[in-house]
């Protein structure tokens, strides 16, 4: 039996009212006209794209089976998703408001994968004209011992 855990905020912070922004947005005005190293490191430290393999949003939406429309939809539905569960140790589901943007993360941890040991997806999602769509999706992995990285990223395990 799966226990769902859906967490919710309202007001999240920096790291979720930066989705869009543009790089000048994310620095000082002196750090941008004194080193272009900083504005560099800035973004890797702000940007919560940063690290993640870009997915396919429709093959995603195909993949999930996805038909429902709202974050706590979607996110009941990623959590639900009959795949291999086989091995799994544990499984986490985040849902991060913003204004019109919401933010799902859900990890999967302990997979039963030769390579592959944990998972996360970052599902954004926008509210346009009263009507939520995925806006962007990517994916973090982490690898067994031996078999590639044991940090969040988003390369393919060996």
């Amino acid at each position: 039996m799966k226990l769902l855990n859906i967490y919710s905020a309202t007001a999240i912070g920096l790291t979720i009212g930066v989705i869009g922004a543009s790089a000048a947005s994310l620095v000082d005005a002196h750090s941008i006209t004194s080193s272009p190293q900083k504005i560099a490191q800035a973004n890797t430290k702000t940007n919560p794209r940063t690290g993640y393999a870009v997915i396919n949003i429709k093959e995603f939406i195909a993949q999930k089976n996805l038909t429902v429309t709202t974050p706590n939809q979607v996110a009941t539905k990623i959590f639900s998703y009959t795949g291999e569960e086989e091995g799994r140790k544990s499984e986490d589901i985040s849902i991060k408001y913003s204004n019109n943007n919401a933010v799902i993360l859900h990890t999967e941890d302990g997979l039963a994968d030769d390579s592959l040991a944990a998972r996360r997806y970052r599902v954004e999602m926008t509210k346009v004209n009263n009507k939520w769509q995925i806006s962007w999706v990517g994916l973090q992995t982490k690898c067994w011992q031996g078999r590639g990285h044991q940090n969040w990223s988003g390369k393919n395990c060996r």
